[in-house]
């Protein structure tokens, strides 16, 4: 759904151009936006080679990355927004990068969350399974 809404957004930059002027609030939204996607981006990929930590941490990264996640789209998709307004080109390219470094960045933390997952997982169950060989393994005969 995030992939989805931000190509919403890259249809209205291309369909719907008027002129209005540029504040520098947008300009610093669109920065603040890029600075969190590739924070999350961080943050999930330490989650992923730290597979180690405790479920209830795990569970807080998660969390964490999804909320800034979340409110990162909502920022750039405002932005976007804005940017569509503009009828010059380079600003129609701004907005057009800004939208395209959100649709990678929110495909790399999907992807980077559901191998920590995987991982973590498949870890947890190795470890279960190799307990329950060794239970097995001492059937109550004892030297």
């Amino acid at each position: 759904s995030i992939l989805l809404y931000q190509m919403i957004y890259l249809i209205v930059i291309f369909h719907w151009r008027r002129s209005i002027v540029v504040t520098r609030s947008v300009v610093v939204s669109s920065v603040v936006s890029t600075i969190t996607v590739v924070i999350s981006t961080v943050v999930g990929a330490i989650m992923l080679t730290v597979v180690i930590v405790p479920a209830v941490v795990a569970l807080i990264v998660r969390l964490v990355v999804f909320v800034a996640l979340g409110v990162t789209t909502v920022s750039s998709g405002l932005v976007a927004a804005v940017l569509a307004l503009l009828s010059r080109r380079v600003l129609l390219v701004v907005a057009v990068s800004v939208s395209l470094i959100r649709v990678v960045g929110a495909a790399v933390i999907a992807a980077v969350l559901v191998a920590a997952t995987v991982t973590r997982t498949v870890t947890v169950l190795s470890c279960s399974c190799a307990n329950d060989e060794d239970e097995k393994s001492d059937n109550g005969v004892h030297l």
